[in-house]
């Protein structure tokens, strides 16, 4: 695993240790120390962690972590992990000597301790090479955080599940459980790593065939393992994973964040149903499986659950799939040896729902993909789009289906509840577990109050038990899961740890996510929007406005999206398509605007990253008795604070409201001055940029300052054209 050092500075240049740890050379190691990258955990401007093997000439090797934050880079070794604690132990050749006579029954000679794998704060894999008078032997441990004793279950009840079955234990023998180091040893197996195996080309395809067919049989019998109480991993906790995976995706590479959200919506759209729960692996494919003396012996049960048959099988199917786009298989054998599994999974157990498989496969080949940028893996970057489209194709879109209140959106019949059903919410908040209110919470009344077509529908709902009165919510329902996600994630932020500390500057404080729902809950703020303010009063609001946003601005917050200003520029294009479709006379100016545009952006410096609102108007700021408050978050995302400067300006330019030219001159002198290079140049193309968006909405309809219809809005769209082209002017 590796990382351009030179891509570092560029990628988050928050995290300024981040290029060193990266290095071949990271901080403390001499030039002599031969250091390989072993695991990175990427979180974007906030975190990055990065194992390092190092090996000292004469000394084995070991795993130390480099932690980089923005305000500096530690490094500790692994033993040092706190939520480890019996790692140190198990590191340790004298501490664990006699307990590995105790297996043995016989006096150790030499025990060599050789870390093999380390996830900080997950896990950790130790390797004992021991040699004693009856010869030499390999034992492994795995240490876990919240200790051994369900690993040890899982491998106990799989081997005599099969061994019912007439079959070989398919796991190695665990041989002790160190409980007070949080340890499972086990008996090491020889053999190949099969997809090591699967690659070989000296081996004949049948061959390769055939050993797929087997790992198909041992899924099978892993499947019959009498299912216990314990974790369960359902669709929806795919999803959710998924969704934690759209921040590094987005901030690496913008476009291929969208691709990925995109097909996270795919896939919330024709969830399949919880159904059949088995014995799940949880991580199951080849990686995870050793070929030993023609049988097969599956490693690592540290992510057993209850799932779908089909969420395992899905798995192994879509790393198949990721060795042919990476060109380690060729695609008619990864095709063949895809089958040859299912066939052998059928041999041994009913076959699998085809439908389960494919949807399991597209989520896993989705999670693939998403971890090549959480690992910062950057040499496999350029396999990913070939990767996601493969996943789309397996995702058969379902015909469209009204979403309650969100006339022509594709959504799943009977997975969504009507917002405007009183007693359906009831149900559906009681089920929420972040609320705990049970038969105490009760929707009293629900309400409509703006609906986007075919995007988003917001309700007002009175709820009782959750405070001693009734309280208003207002609930956001979209037809697009992530976008829910995103802008629950946006609002708890914020509200949490930008605008805790303020109370004269706030935003809505969010209740929950029901993700299943698509629907965001926070508490009705009370106030009367900025452009509605009182005569005499919106002065002061703008000052407020202004400190609001320079908050945000400055918070170092890190939101899950980032700004893309090619992507931008796409609907750009796509706005001046629609004015000049229903405008036909402003054809001419609005495609001569869009020219300036993208020669403006050619000389555009690099855009700062700062959380930004993105949709920044007065009709989003709402006056409240002590300060202000700012609403709909949805848009928010790392760029560059011109945005917003501009977007409000222009909102105000464009604005019939008797107080905007007051409220511009107001909010700019208490906002100050932009960060970053070349403010005058980034605030005039953003300002173009924001007057081509108003055009749009003049000639939809659609949007806060909409003059009369008929001629006072055409010359409202000459007027708002002039000025975006008048912006490039400087």
């Amino acid at each position: 695993m590796t990382a351009p050092v030179a891509l570092a500075s560029t990628l988050d240049p928050l995290l300024p240790g981040l290029a060193q740890a990266l290095s071949a050379q990271p901080p403390g190691t001499a030039p002599e120390d031969d250091c390989r990258i072993r695991h990175v955990e990427w979180l974007p401007r906030r975190r990055c962690r990065v194992v390092h093997e190092v090996r000292a000439h004469g000394r084995r090797p070991t795993l130390v972590v480099y932690e980089v934050t923005p305000t500096g880079t530690t490094v500790h070794d692994m033993a040092e992990d706190r939520d480890l604690p019996g790692l140190a132990a198990a590191l340790s050749p004298s501490c664990v000597r006699d307990r590995i006579a105790e297996i043995y029954g016989t006096p150790v000679q030499t025990c060599l301790v050789t870390a093999v794998g380390y996830r900080p704060a997950s896990r950790a894999v130790v390797a004992y090479d021991v040699e004693l008078r009856s010869g030499r032997s390999r034992l492994y441990a795995k240490v876990l955080p919240d200790g051994c004793d369900r690993y040890a279950a899982a491998a106990a009840a799989i081997s005599a599940s099969a061994q019912q079955l007439g079959a070989p234990a398919p796991v190695p023998d665990v041989v002790a459980v160190w409980r007070d180091l949080g340890a499972a040893v086990q008996r090491a197996v020889p053999g190949r790593d099969l997809s090591a195996v699967l690659r070989d080309d000296a081996l004949p395809e049948r061959q390769r065939l055939g050993y797929a067919e087997l790992l198909g049989q041992l899924l099978a019998r892993v499947h019959a393992t009498p299912v216990e109480t314990g974790p369960r991993w359902s669709a929806e906790g795919e999803l959710a994973a998924l969704e934690i995976l759209l921040v590094p995706t987005s901030h690496a590479e913008p476009a291929l964040g969208r691709s990925l959200a995109a097909l996270v919506d795919r896939l919330a759209d024709v969830m399949p149903e919880d159904s059949d729960p088995v014995f799940s692996h949880g991580a199951f494919r080849t990686g995870q499986v050793i070929l030993s003396g023609g049988a097969l012996a599956l490693l690592d049960l540290d992510t057993v659950s209850t799932s779908d048959p089909a969420r395992d099988a899905g798995n192994a199917l879509a790393y198949l799939s990721w060795a042919a786009v990476r060109g380690t298989l060729s695609p008619g054998l990864a095709a063949a040896l895809e089958e040859a599994f299912l066939a052998g999974y059928a041999d041994g157990r009913a076959p699998l729902s085809r439908p389960a498989v494919a949807w399991w496969t597209a989520a896993a080949m989705a999670k693939i993909a998403g971890r090549r940028f959480r690992s910062l893996a950057t040499p496999e970057w350029r396999f990913v789009p070939e990767l996601l489209s493969r996943a789309g194709l397996l995702v058969v879109p379902v015909p469209p289906v009204a979403l309650p209140g969100l006339p022509g959106t594709a959504e799943r019949p009977g997975r969504s509840s009507d917002p405007l059903d009183a007693d359906r919410m009831t149900e559906v908040l009681r089920e929420a577990p972040s609320l705990r209110a049970a038969e105490r919470l009760r929707v009293l009344d629900a309400q409509p109050l703006a609906e986007a077509a075919g995007r988003r529908r917001v309700v007002r709902y009175e709820v009782e038990g959750l405070a001693d009165g009734p309280i208003q919510l207002v609930g956001k329902t979209y037809a697009d899961r992530h976008r829910s996600s995103l802008a629950y994630d946006n609002l708890r932020l914020l509200h949490d740890e930008v605008f805790g500390g303020t109370p004269d500057l706030t935003v809505p404080a969010p209740i929950c996510h029901l993700a299943a729902h698509r629907m965001l809950l926070y508490r009705e703020v009370a106030g009367t929007t900025l452009d509605r303010a009182i005569a005499g009063t919106s002065g002061p609001a703008a000052g407020l406005t202004a400190r609001w946003l320079a908050t945000l601005h400055g918070s170092g917050a890190v939101l899950a999206r980032r700004l893309d200003l090619t992507h931008e520029l796409v609907d750009v294009e796509k706005w001046a398509e629609c004015v000049a479709e229903r405008a036909p006379d402003a054809r001419p100016a609005v495609y001569a605007l869009v020219e300036r545009l993208a020669t403006a952006a050619a000389g555009m410096p690099a855009l700062p990253g700062v959380p930004i609102h993105k949709d920044f108007h007065a009709g989003h700021v709402l006056v409240v008795p002590d300060g202000v408050a700012v609403l709909d978050l949805d848009e928010a995302r790392m760029g560059d604070p011109a945005l917003d400067v501009a977007h409000l300006v222009a909102y105000l330019d464009a604005s019939p409201w008797p107080e905007a030219v007051e409220v511009r001159a107001a909010f700019l002198a208490d906002y100050g001055a932009l960060p970053g290079p070349a403010p005058e140049l980034r605030t005039a193309f953003f300002a173009a940029y924001t007057n081509l968006k108003i055009a749009k909405q003049f000639v939809t309809g659609r949007g806060p300052v909409l003059p009369a219809r008929g001629q006072e809005r055409a010359t409202a769209l000459t007027a708002v054209l002039r000025r975006g082209s008048a912006c490039l002017d400087v």
